[in-house]
């Protein structure tokens, strides 16, 4: 599995084609790779199925990297997910549980899928969040929640503790500013949009010194996250 991610980021960085793909853009792609593996199925070709297969799992992981671009998830979040609910919904294989025939095994998934979505509903209220990078400042602007800015530029060099990266530094100061305007959102989600902020700003400047910021620098990212009043 880390080869293939090793590889498909290599062809993000490297080909042009793929580094012109959204999350958008991918879909027609994915819908494509799932009629296949169909085909292949009802034409009971094992040689088509396990290309077909390793097609849409290309899709999955391609989608998975742009979604670490842009600060969603990775992929090993995806896993650990996967399989916390392989746990959760499987407890008579994995835990203490008890079922005695198929109905019974049937009607424990019904109940467990119920209680997720009872969880889903009054759990974490998801926001949408837009990031705009300036000359001086990134602005993070929530749905429905006052714009939050931090500063750009990190403080002199004897206030700048040794061995931080702009992006450590670029969390530190997007902690503070959610602190002060009541944003609360997980660590991972922060640390994401810190790494996120840096990359973008380290594209801007990589021009003239004084000279207009190009167009790209003022991209936005929309991500879901966790925004409510603390």
């Amino acid at each position: 599995m880390n080869v293939l991610l090793s590889d498909i980021a290599h062809l993000r960085r490297k080909c042009p084609w793929y580094q012109t793909q959204t999350l958008e853009t991918l879909g027609t792609y994915l819908a494509e790779e799932f009629q296949e593996v169909l085909v292949a199925l009802e034409n009971q070709d094992p040689i088509a199925l396990k290309e077909e297969l390793g097609d849409l799992l290309f899709q999955i992981l391609v989608y998975s990297e742009l979604a670490s671009e842009v600060g969603w998830f990775t992929m090993p979040e995806v896993i650990d997910d996967l399989h916390r609910k392989i746990m959760r919904r499987n407890q008579h294989v994995f835990g203490n549980l008890v079922l005695s025939d198929i109905e019974a095994v049937n009607l424990n998934w019904q109940a467990i899928k119920a209680i997720e979505r009872n969880l889903d509903r009054e759990g974490i209220n998801w926001k949408m969040y837009e990031v705009t990078i300036e000359q001086d400042q990134a602005f993070i602007t929530f749905k429905n929640h006052p714009t939050v800015a931090i500063p750009l530029e990190p403080p002199t060099a004897q206030n700048f503790a040794p061995g931080y990266t702009y992006a450590a530094w670029v969390w530190l100061a997007l902690n503070d500013a959610f602190e002060h305007a009541t944003v609360s959102m997980p660590e991972d989600a922060v640390r994401r949009l810190a790494i996120q902020i840096s990359k973008q700003v380290k594209a801007c400047t990589k021009r003239e010194q004084g000279s207009e910021l190009p167009a790209d620098c003022h991209s936005h990212s929309n991500v879901e996250l966790d925004v409510r009043s603390i």
